[in-house]
């Protein structure tokens, strides 16, 4: 009873504060190394969204920013959003992760300190944590939970629980000597020896990724080793590749899972994510002045690196060219030297050079051309008014 009460008593101090946004949960002192590997909840109460990339964090009296690494900016009412000391760190020890992660930088203090946060320089929440609440260097964490603070079981992302870390007895008892692991028949008088095995390598690949299908997506293995480490990835759709960084083209649309594996001499690390490849639904346009890519896709695409291409002429869009859902972006032809001229087509192909759309004028007819219909593309171009010359022009570079 003793013990219940105390914590009671201590958890009066930390500022309960009623703001909208409020701080929820603290990993001040992780197991082993700090370094890197600290992280905040915050929690949005509140019944309108709020961007949490215009709060501060303040700790020690410096101000902090929040830079959002995956997700989104804005917490609607009854979100969660966890601010890292280094985000990709954190993604390395949570590799299930997939809620609202912002990166920052701060150092808690293991001896306790009082964090706040702040809008437009006004405070909006603050704690004093205290390190005889708990969660020092035992895996658990301080989380607010039925109006007071308690050391529990880590919760990044959801709802806090009331599950405290149980540590195991160090106690002997009569029944259990007989258990003693010294305890053996061999002949020798030395202590038996029980060497586990530690597993000092861990490695982590970021966030979940979409991109386009034949379109390059790359990857970095993150490892907080420096060793002489490996990588082996297993890509999800049959390929594998070896190395630190690489790239790779997805050739169909779907939902792939990415496993990586890193090892060196002495350990083995595992994780994964998800790529989500897109087939995109994109129609080509003009005005007079230039060429217009719409995107009529219900998610936003990154046509990056795609090219355009007229005769021998071709211009390649700059990387992370992004189209929002069911928007375009034009492109004037005096960038590229361009025409619209009768019988003069323009082809957009992915950055693999497959063609993905064709289109050419004939008789002020705007004919848009695709390469899955072969057979409807040739009678195009045979029933249009262009020259003997100029159809087969199109067609060769259709070919």
């Amino acid at each position: 009873m003793k013990k219940y009460t105390t914590i009671f008593i201590l958890f009066l101090f930390p500022m309960i504060s009623f703001a909208q946004v409020r701080l929820n949960e603290f990993m001040y002192d992780v197991p082993g190394t700090d370094s890197k590997r600290e992280w905040i909840e915050v929690y949005n109460g509140g019944e309108v969204s709020v961007d949490l990339s215009e709060y501060f964090l303040i700790e020690s009296g410096k101000s902090h920013g929040l830079n959002i690494f995956s997700g989104v900016n804005t917490l609607s009412s009854g979100d969660f959003a966890i601010i890292a000391s280094d985000a990709e760190s954190f993604m390395i020890d949570h590799p299930e992760f997939s809620g609202n992660l912002f990166d920052s930088v701060f150092s808690l203090n293991n001896t306790g300190e009082t964090i706040e946060l702040s809008l437009s320089g006004e405070i909006i929440d603050s704690v004093n944590y205290n390190p005889e609440i708990g969660g020092k260097g035992d895996g658990s964490t301080l989380q607010f939970y039925d109006g007071v603070w308690i050391a529990s079981e880590m919760t990044p992302g959801v709802e806090n629980k009331n599950t405290p870390i149980i540590e195991e007895s160090n106690e002997e008892t009569e029944d259990s000597v007989s258990d003693n692991k010294n305890i053996s028949s061999h002949n020798d008088q030395v202590e038996l020896s029980f060497e586990e095995e530690k597993n000092e390598l861990s490695v982590g690949v970021g966030r979940e990724r979409s991109v386009i299908l034949n379109s390059p997506i790359k990857f970095k293995a993150i490892s907080n080793s420096n060793s002489r480490n490996k990588f082996f990835w297993s890509l999800g759709d049959g390929s594998s590749k070896e190395g630190k960084e690489i790239e790779h083209y997805y050739k169909y649309p779907g939902n792939y899972t990415l496993i990586l594996q890193g090892y060196n001499k002495n350990n083995k690390a595992v994780t994964r994510t998800k790529i989500k490849v897109i087939n995109p639904e994109i129609e080509l346009d003009y005005i007079e002045s230039g060429l217009i890519i719409k995107n009529k896709s219900n998610s936003e695409i990154n046509v990056g690196e795609f090219t355009v291409e007229q005769d021998n002429n071709e211009f390649k869009l700059s990387e992370n060219t992004i189209i929002d859902p069911d928007a375009s972006i034009g492109i004037p032809f005096e960038i590229f030297n361009f025409d619209v001229k009768k019988c003069k087509n323009i082809s957009l192909y992915y950055p693999n050079h497959k063609l993905l759309k064709s289109f050419f004028i004939s008789d002020n007819e705007y004919n848009e051309i695709t390469p899955e219909n072969v057979t409807e593309n040739v009678l195009k171009i045979l029933k249009s008014q262009c020259s003997i010359d100029e159809k087969l022009s199109i067609m060769e570079e259709l070919s």
